[in-house]
């Protein structure tokens, strides 16, 4: 797992060789049938059909699918087109990508229940993956709160057989500890303490499975 540091603002100058390099990467697509593209699309009637022209056109020539919206912008209302984060990273919402530049507060607050991810959609290295997580760390933290996302209890325990076995005998009162770690075959200690493991597993929150 990546760890996400919430980071006060440094110096522009990386994010500007971002933005110019995403930039150049528009004008090589533009040079290369983009534009082009773009145009002939302004002709159809519906946006429902310039979605799916430009969802094909990005499946067929292998680009990052986080591109829709740009090119979307750039059909229907370039004054507003945005170039997005990164050219093979982006953040995702369901199925919804989510640039820095077009955060939708509200439409993000009726997204939770959603799984909230990075998408990857080129070869990256792990530094870049992680400079990309870093500089956008405010805007991850925004999202958390907008998806009122539940905050992570880790166990304090390190034995994860302790968590495991008590678990399976929560609801079967007669039950000891040391008779269930006699039947998997493992030895236990007598004078260890799980008083504090079973409190935590009898107060934790159950699944509604109804």
């Amino acid at each position: 797992m990546i760890m996400v540091k919430k980071l006060k603002k440094k110096s522009n100058q990386r994010e500007d060789t971002i933005e110019l390099r995403v930039r150049n990467k528009l004008l090589y697509y533009m040079i290369n049938g983009l534009g082009s593209f773009i145009q002939n699309l302004r002709q159809e009637k519906t946006i429902k059909n310039i979605g799916k022209k430009i969802y094909l056109m990005l499946k067929k020539n292998n680009i990052p699918f986080h591109w829709h919206e740009v090119i979307t912008n750039y059909v229907v209302n370039p004054q507003k087109a945005k170039n997005p984060d990164h050219e093979y990273l982006t953040l995702k919402i369901g199925n919804h990508y989510i640039q820095s530049s077009s955060v939708d507060e509200e439409k993000i607050r009726k997204l939770k229940g959603n799984e909230f991810s990075i998408v990857i959609g080129g070869k990256v290295s792990k530094t870049e993956i992680k400079e990309f997580l870093d500089r956008h760390s405010e805007l991850i933290y925004k999202l958390y709160d907008l998806l009122d996302l539940q905050e992570t209890n880790y166990l304090g325990d390190p034995s994860f057989d302790e968590h495991f076995l008590t678990t399976l005998v929560k609801d079967k009162q007669n039950i000891t500890l040391k008779e269930v770690f006699e039947f998997v075959g493992e030895d236990i200690d007598d004078s260890i303490d799980y008083s504090r493991t079973r409190g935590r597993i009898r107060n934790s929150k159950k699944l509604d499975i109804s």
